[in-house]
């Protein structure tokens, strides 16, 4: 059937995404990127009289445009920068090399292989991945990826007999491999391990930061859990359309990744929960519980439908049982389910076996039952590693789609509670020092708040500066540094 151009064009949609010309023989003759794509095409078949000549030339040669839809302007300029790259359009100013997006390169090739950034993509035997639109994300996985592998950082290709190890061997950045400390076999499993990473196998690594996190966290080491959150941030920016370039030598390929994505995930509900059951889970919804030594405890709910976050539908609750979280979940699941919001089609709870039945239990005595509940169960180093359904451990590995969901929503719901908690433990810290100064009632708890944000802050302020807040007198001020010096 041949390609009507017309009605092609009526079916574009308006989003952002990257199209392609080809001529009569199926040839790619030009890649461009669009914020709208019903839009920027249809310009090419209007009126030619205020075209350059070059896209005058081009526009005749077009027999057909196929497109990929992208979910931002900047995935759409990657795909493009791929494509270009890929296909070499005759009408595409080719893009210069030091202009481009960086890109990862694991030198394979080698006998001990590195992980380097580049901007050039060179036939020389080694994986490239990307390119990633932001550099600083890129350093960031970089230098993750060697920390948690002890991966070779220096150039030396060659190691001599009486070779001696650099400073990164002796700050504990790197286990020896030029005085023979590891095998050529071990090191490679760990390369394995950090290209499977960039292949798109993240569960690991995100396991691995997740439990560095909550240690952290419950240690009160706030700032070492602050920064293995920000890499969790950066592992899951760098994710999604940002893989290796061989994969997309058809555009066609980006809408398939994504569909055989979702049908991995259906076929591992099914295998989960049987096949009548799965194809009614729409709504999940996921708790948790966050507090220090039973202090400031909250929880908080996701809801996610049909495989994305619905942030409108999240929920915060303050609980009121100290240092019990069957006590504390129990009331948070009641109050949810009997709030008159949408139900969900599946509860999913951080735990084994205690933390489902004390689950099933809030729901047999809302006469909610009917709603299946299943745990997601940890090894002994805080890793997920099964869902428990109806008293059942399935392994979660086995189905790595669902795996990757699952995980997304575990993470979610751990984060949003960890901030809540966060925000109502420093309040709460800061009004509980106030309190002991006279004249301070609640108004200037809460201006003194929004002026400086932390009780370090106001100790360190001066009379004028605590006299100038609103709501503030100078005896308050001095009361101030006298009760807190």
């Amino acid at each position: 059937m041949k390609f009507d151009i017309k009605e092609e064009l009526k079916k574009l949609p308006d989003c952002p995404g990257v199209y392609i010309h080809k001529d009569k023989s199926g040839q790619i003759i030009y890649v461009g990127k669009a914020i709208s794509l019903r839009r920027r095409v249809r310009q090419y078949f209007q009126s030619p009289k205020n075209q350059p000549a070059k896209v005058r030339k081009m526009v005749e040669h077009i027999e057909k445009f196929e497109y990929v839809t992208c979910d931002s302007e900047v995935d759409a300029l990657i795909l493009e920068c791929r494509l270009i790259k890929q296909y070499r359009p005759k009408y595409n100013i080719l893009l210069r090399d030091d202009k481009t997006y960086p890109y990862i390169k694991v030198n394979v090739q080698d006998e001990f292989p590195t992980i380097i950034k580049t901007r050039r993509l060179l036939k020389d035997g080694a994986r490239y991945f990307g390119p990633y639109p932001f550099a600083q994300t890129l350093n960031m996985v970089i230098e993750l990826l060697n920390s948690m592998y002890s991966l070779k950082r220096c150039r030396q290709t060659e190691f001599p007999a009486d070779c001696k190890p650099c400073l990164n061997y002796h700050i504990n950045r790197c286990d020896g491999i030029c005085i023979g400390k590891i095998s050529k076999e071990d090191y490679r499993k760990r390369i394995d391990k950090a290209i499977a990473f960039l292949d798109g196998d993240d569960s690991e690594v995100l396991s691995m930061l997740s439990a560095s996190m909550y240690e952290a966290s419950d240690k009160m080491n706030y700032e070492q859990a602050a920064a293995y959150r920000d890499y969790i941030e950066a592992v899951k920016e760098m994710q999604g359309m940002l893989r290796d370039p061989k994969r997309y030598r058809d555009p066609q390929l980006v809408a398939l990744s994504q569909k055989q994505k979702q049908v991995g995930i259906k076929n591992g509900l099914v295998n989960m929960f049987g096949k009548d059951l799965a194809e009614n889970i729409h709504r999940i919804e996921s708790f948790d519980v966050s507090h220090i030594g039973g202090i400031d405890t909250v929880g908080a709910k996701v809801v996610f439908v049909d495989g994305h976050p619905d942030k409108k539908e999240y929920r915060r609750f303050k609980l009121h049982q100290d240092n019990n979280d069957f006590a504390n979940m129990g009331e948070m699941l009641a109050r949810s389910l009997s709030s008159g919001d949408e139900l969900p089609d599946l509860i999913l709870m951080d735990g084994g076996e205690p933390q489902v039945n004390a689950a099933l239990a809030v729901a047999r005595e809302l006469n909610l039952g009917q709603i299946p509940i299943a745990g997601l169960v940890k090894d002994d180093k805080h890793r997920t590693r099964a869902l428990l359904y109806n008293s059942e451990e399935k392994p979660l590995k086995e189905y790595p789609e669902l795996y990757a969901y699952l995980g997304n929503i575990q993470e979610e719901v751990h984060r949003f509670a960890i901030t809540y908690h966060r925000s109502m433990h420093g309040k709460n810290m800061l009004k509980s020092e106030l309190d002991k100064v006279p004249g301070i009632g609640e108004k200037r708890k809460i201006a003194l708040l929004k002026q400086f944000g932390s009780i370090d802050a106001i100790k360190s302020a001066t009379i004028d500066d605590l006299t100038a807040v609103p709501e503030m007198s100078r005896k308050a001020a001095e009361n101030i540094k006298e009760t807190l010096k």
